[in-house]
């Protein structure tokens, strides 16, 4: 069995500016066999996950994570000048 989880940093993204966050995938295996993890993200249309271009979807390769071990990765989410006050949805499917 998976456990995944989440952090962000800094929790809060400035509106209307160039500037971005750091999201932390954490996957724990409670499970007995290795596994590979990976996840698809999607972010909303006013933020990407390109410092560059509008990028709404992305897949991230975590790893192969151990019997009763945990592994992380880090990727970063980017707003700009459409990037308007609201809360936005990060959807994560393992």
């Amino acid at each position: 069995m998976l456990n995944p989880s989440t952090h962000f940093t800094p929790i809060r993204m400035a509106a209307y500016v160039r500037n971005e966050v750091e999201m932390e995938v954490t996957v724990r295996n409670e499970g007995q066999e290795p596994r590979w993890v990976e996840c698809d993200v999607s972010t909303p249309e006013a933020v990407s996950l390109a410092p560059d271009r509008t990028l709404t979807k992305g897949r991230m390769r975590v790893g192969i994570v151990l019997p009763r071990d945990k592994i992380s990765k880090k990727i970063k989410i980017y707003g700009g000048a459409s990037s308007y006050p609201d809360t936005y949805v990060i959807r994560i499917t393992y």
